[in-house]
């Protein structure tokens, strides 16, 4: 709980608009604290399937990604699940749902506000498309790398019961982390694209892992449900093109392309959404490839 009054206090004090509890919210939130908490109990940290095991794949035949992009200064947003076809990273489905944000932005607590769409998202693929539902799902958000140890991607792991994989463009400061400490300490270990540092709290617990991405931008990796952190490693540099995580970019990207689709009337009416164009042959030319593809070397581990 301290620490999300004082990710909360951050929130303010960094220019957003600030955040207030009402005592209705204040129990509210003890309801998910429990929830958060029973939850964590359930997440599984070992491999569901043989991620990683050969050298030279992952392991996958499918992955997915999923993401949520909002209408500028509203509450009305569109998730996102796209599947791609490993190795070619080749858009198989795209899932499109309309959503009205009912729960408030609080630290902490973001699985509560999205994961319910997503779980829709990866209900109707189970339903209509079972032979493209992902054996991974990465979410842009945090797994394990979380106050209560369940980020949204455990949520969404434990809930539908799927490989989950958590990554985040910040880090999450838990366990007595100091952000500026710790970004301090990446300037050391991060030298070259795919350098690696373990995110490890004052409890000695490893939380996740920070990756130097191919654009030397850093990307925070944890483990959300039947992955064990090498593999959700392995998987997320496998994968990672130039602008970051293939599933997460992509699922991120035609969130976007879909909500100015609405807003200039181009897209139907009802609330799912399945992308007409997924899985038509794509045009050779500028395709982007994955590490695994490209021969590209892989970083060291701090």
């Amino acid at each position: 709980r301290e620490e999300i009054m004082a990710a909360l206090a951050e929130h303010s004090s960094g220019g957003e608009s600030e955040i207030t509890i009402t005592k209705e919210q204040e129990e509210k939130l003890q309801q998910w604290r429990e929830l958060q908490t029973a939850g964590a109990k359930k997440v599984v940290l070992t491999d569901a399937l043989p991620f990683c095991k050969t050298v030279g794949t992952l392991g996958v035949t499918y992955v997915g990604g999923v993401d949520i992009s909002f209408v500028k200064d509203s509450d009305i947003a569109v998730a996102c699940l796209v599947v791609l076809k490993y190795p070619e990273l080749r858009r198989e489905l795209c899932v499109c749902l309309d959503c009205a944000m009912i729960e408030p932005y609080i630290p902490g607590y973001l699985a509560f506000r999205e994961v319910p769409f997503y779980q829709k998202l990866v209900d109707w693929v189970k339903l209509h498309h079972p032979d493209k539902m992902p054996e991974v799902t990465f979410v842009d958000g945090n797994g394990v790398l979380h106050y209560a140890a369940f980020g949204s991607a455990c949520q969404l792991g434990v809930t539908c019961n799927v490989a989950t994989v958590g990554v985040a463009k910040k880090l999450l400061c838990v366990d007595g982390i100091q952000g500026d400490e710790f970004q301090e300490h990446l300037k050391v270990a991060l030298k070259a694209s795919g350098d690696t540092c373990d995110i490890i709290g004052k409890s000695g617990r490893c939380w996740g892992r920070v990756v130097q991405g191919c654009n030397q931008v850093p990307y925070y990796v944890s483990p959300g449900h039947q992955v064990c952190l090498d593999s959700a490693v392995k998987l997320c540099r496998g994968l990672e093109w130039e602008t970051g995580v293939a599933p997460v970019v992509v699922a991120d990207a035609l969130s976007r392309t879909y909500i100015e689709k609405k807003c200039m009337g181009q897209c139907p009416e009802p609330c799912l959404w399945v992308d007409p164009d997924a899985a038509k042959p794509k045009a050779k030319a500028g395709k982007k490839k994955s590490r695994l593809q490209t021969g590209a070397a892989g970083g060291k581990k701090k």
